[in-house]
């Protein structure tokens, strides 16, 4: 039985307060903020949490998935200039298997097509929207070619160039150029691109749901404390109406979330349409509670001065960043179109 089906919180509870007290200290990163905040990336790597869920003989942490997740959504919640999926949740099995050992700074990974590695181990090729690419120190990549390799870049190496680009949300979403660019490379297992996809996509759904909530909680803050007509917003029943409607959408996020990560966790026969289910819920619902997040705040919600847009446009990023919901209903469908009634009654 999974800890979602106990009632227990996937996310472990003890690291998430850990977590919090590090990320309290700081300021959400709005989009003008194109840097890593490397002062509170370096108090979470002394505490261990950049790289959660790899295994201590490979340079990591330890610890599990629930325990990586609970760092991840904390962050996201603070709406942090961290790349922590980017290193232990993206780079960390590929670094892995590469018997690299990621050490203290960042790392990233990504699926390269376009990238081929010749025998004597140069590679060359394009790959767009590489995350936190600036950020990294190393850079994993899941090659094409007839036979896909890992291929482990040193991002400040010969034959290679990195040209900068950014999403909605200012998160460094990078071009890497390689052009006969050294590297350390073993042969890969066909699926490794699908799961690297799983991952990214369950990773996503986590830091949607804390970014959700984080609009919810703004936003109730926001109601109560605005007056009008010598009462607060709250007290109006059309504003109320579309609390609910957010507190709805965020409770289903969370549902979905915890059983993805419940099911990831424990290697579950259903693990992946679990992943499925989350991001394309956490995906759909996450354009639903910015725009009334937005709506419920007026005009002073789009100012740079607020901190609500940080996290609605962190949304409208993630939703879309390892398929949106319009690519992963169809796997839902697939899914629940075999196994129907196990999925009614279960």
């Amino acid at each position: 039985m999974t800890a979602a089906a106990t009632g227990q919180s996937a996310l472990n509870p003890d690291v998430r307060e850990a977590a919090r007290a590090v990320l309290g200290r700081m300021e959400p990163a709005g989009a003008a903020d194109r840097g890593l905040d490397s002062e509170t990336w370096d108090r979470l790597a002394r505490s261990g949490f950049t790289l959660l869920g790899i295994d201590e003989q490979h340079g990591g942490s330890g610890g599990t998935l629930r325990d990586l997740a609970a760092v991840v959504y904390e962050a996201a919640y603070a709406c942090a200039a961290l790349p922590v999926v980017e290193t232990a949740w993206l780079a960390g099995p590929w670094l892995t298997l590469l018997d690299t050992d990621p050490g203290p700074g960042p790392a990233t990974a990504a699926v390269a097509p376009g990238v081929r590695v010749d025998d004597g181990g140069t590679a060359t090729g394009t790959v767009r929207h590489v995350p936190a690419l600036r950020w990294s120190r190393s850079v994993a990549l899941l090659t094409g070619g007839e036979q896909p390799r890992l291929a482990l870049v040193d991002p400040s190496g010969s034959g290679v160039r990195a040209e900068e680009r950014a999403n909605l949300a200012g998160e460094p979403r990078d071009t890497l150029v390689l052009h006969d660019a050294p590297v350390h490379w073993v042969a890969a297992d066909a699926g490794e691109a699908d799961q690297h996809r799983l991952r990214g996509a369950l990773a996503r759904s986590v830091q949607l749901a804390a970014a959700a909530q984080r609009v919810l909680d703004r936003t109730l803050a926001h109601v109560r404390e605005r007056h009008q007509f010598g009462r607060p917003v709250s007290a109006f029943q059309a504003v109320q109406h579309r609390l609910a409607a957010i507190a709805g959408d965020v409770v289903v996020m969370h549902a979905a979330v915890e059983a993805a990560v419940a099911g990831w966790a424990d290697r579950a026969d259903d693990a992946d349409f679990l992943v499925a289910v989350a991001k394309a819920e956490t995906s759909w619902r996450a354009g639903r509670v910015a725009s009334a997040g937005h709506q419920l705040h007026g005009a002073i919600g789009f100012t740079l001065e607020h901190d609500l847009g940080a996290a609605t446009k962190r949304l409208w990023s993630w939703r879309e960043e390892f398929g949106n919901e319009g690519a992963w209903r169809p796997h839902v469908a697939a899914a629940v179109g075999e196994h129907l009634w196990e999925v009614v009654t279960r």
